[in-house]
């Protein structure tokens, strides 16, 4: 089964996102507490049954033997495959209600049935833990055979574990000695790096740790499944360095562009600074005398207010772009704050404030008497500095956002290095892509499919195991109806199945 592994999630705001584990073992189906055998035909050594539960494909309760015994379906399965077959079984169940005195007496009974049946079969009863040791290395050998590009897979692996591994650990220690004042860390990307790589070491170890217990096992290695296994270890590992590549690629960028950008966001910043002081200068000074004609004052007041706000709404959309232009990283930045908001919403603010003083002077110019119109004049005087200051807030923000973007410490210009030409972490990368590809297309032309039923049931506690030596035909399913008088037993239903041929 592929493992799921626990991700490091620092607490940065450069998140890495892993592809989810891939689960490629199926459920199995349980058969109830019936002793099972099935015969399965074909060139090598096969898996007959789990004795006690399992998916088979001719079935004998045992329960019913002594009443039943071989259904003829059966016995015209043994009639015609002709070969040289030898049954053995390995019977080690401990559990309570799978006691060998219970059911072993007629499993063998029914093998040895089959036996006297057909005089090519031999039958065996595995009753030693080196017996059994010894079945197991033959199932192993044969089975090694069929897996090499599997094999091939895991020691590359390994080599790669042994290659990469010491590398994650030094460029892991080099990003945690990146200096808490450096330009990335406004950013997060030192502690993501870190955490990235920690991360692939520790996932590399503990994947290779499993293999390789796994592959020192006493029972059968499952070669499919540890491929698999390897394949979403390689998933995550490239995901996160991609992710980790591609992070530095853009914010390399970024002081370039904010160079770039600088003269037209400052020229709009400054428009909007320029129509806030005018709007200002309608209503006149805190200490001037009240307008002779306030009507003629607030119309001026909403052209002045509502330029502002056109102005505002500009400064916006372009420290937007700004930000969603460079991969939406100088949100990050420690000067794109002013005063507990960003700089888009501190635009956005003052746009806002702006429309609503232009429209409630024109609504106070229509609707209220002069001195009322006065009074509100001499009220703005007041409150518009203050709102024109948010304006000089914008333009100061703006001038320490950009001089930080492109102000690059040593570390940040070596980081920096690295990651031209988009080859950063190249060398990475590419074996692991190549190793997953290689298994996409062991998956895809997988030789051990008949084998995983093998691997998964040899790993039990109890099996029947058929040996031939030469390819048996195919056994055509004939329906036959039950004789008048004859009892149907339990095997009838399946018994008739042809063997399943597995492919060499």
């Amino acid at each position: 089964m592929a493992v799921k592994t626990k991700t490091t999630r620092p607490g940065t705001v450069l998140p890495i996102s892993l592809p989810a584990a891939k689960d490629i073992r199926s459920s199995r189906h349980m058969a109830g507490l019936s002793v099972a055998v099935a015969v399965v035909a074909a060139a090598g050594l096969l898996i007959v049954a789990n004795a006690i539960f399992g998916r088979l494909n001719w079935r004998v309760d045992l329960e019913t033997l002594g009443r039943y015994g071989l259904s003829p379906s059966a016995k015209r399965i043994l009639d015609e495959t002709d070969a040289k077959i030898t049954l053995t079984s390995i019977y080690t169940s401990t559990k309570p209600d799978q006691k060998a005195e219970d059911f072993l007496p007629r499993l063998r009974d029914l093998l040895l049935e089959i036996g006297q049946y057909d005089a090519d079969v031999t039958v065996v009863n595995v009753t030693s833990d080196r017996q059994k040791a010894e079945v197991l290395g033959r199932l192993r050998n044969r089975l090694n055979d069929r897996a090499k590009d599997h094999r091939k897979v895991i020691t590359d692996f390994q080599g790669l574990v042994n290659t990469q591994g010491p590398q994650y650990e030094r460029m892991a220690e080099r990003w945690e000695r990146y200096p808490a004042e450096g330009w990335l860390t406004q950013f997060g990307l030192g502690k993501t790096c870190e955490a990235a790589f920690k991360g692939n070491k520790a996932e590399l170890d503990r994947t290779a740790a499993e293999l390789r217990a796994k592959l020192a096992g006493s029972t059968l290695a499952d070669y499919p499944e540890m491929v698999e296994q390897i394949r979403t270890t390689l998933a995550r590992i490239k995901s996160r360095l991609e992710q980790v590549a591609g992070h530095l690629r853009q914010l390399k960028g970024l002081p370039e562009n904010a160079t770039k950008a600088s003269a037209g966001l400052k020229k709009t910043v400054s428009e909007l600074t320029s129509a806030m002081a005018k709007m200002v200068a309608v209503v006149g000074t805190p200490d001037s005398d009240p307008p002779a004609d306030p009507s003629a004052v607030l119309d001026k007041l909403a052209v002045q207010a509502t330029a502002a706000a056109t102005a505002a709404e500009k400064a916006l959309d372009e420290l937007m772009a700004f930000n969603k232009d460079n991969g939406r990283y100088v949100q990050f930045a420690e000067s794109w704050r002013v005063g507990g908001r960003g700089l888009p919403q501190l635009a956005m603010l003052l746009g806002h404030s702006c429309k609503g003083v232009a429209e409630q002077a024109l609504g106070i110019r229509d609707a209220a008497k002069v001195k009322i119109q006065k009074e509100y004049v001499v009220q703005l005087r007041a409150e518009l500095p203050r709102l024109a200051a948010g304006a000089g807030s914008l333009s100061v923000g703006l001038a320490k956002l950009l001089a930080e973007l492109t102000k690059l410490d040593k570390d940040t210009q070596a980081a920096f290095a690295t990651a031209d030409k988009g080859e950063y972490l190249k060398d990475l990368i590419d074996p692991a892509k190549n190793l997953i590809e290689r298994i996409e297309r062991i998956v895809t032309l997988d030789k051990l499919t008949d084998q995983k039923e093998l691997i998964e049931q040899i790993n039990q506690d109890n099996i029947v195991l058929v040996e031939i030596v030469e390819k048996v035909k195919k056994v055509e399913k004939v329906e036959k109806p039950v004789e008048t008088g004859e009892k149907a037993g339990p095997q009838d239903a399946v018994a008739s199945k042809p063997p399943r041929r597995l492919k060499v």
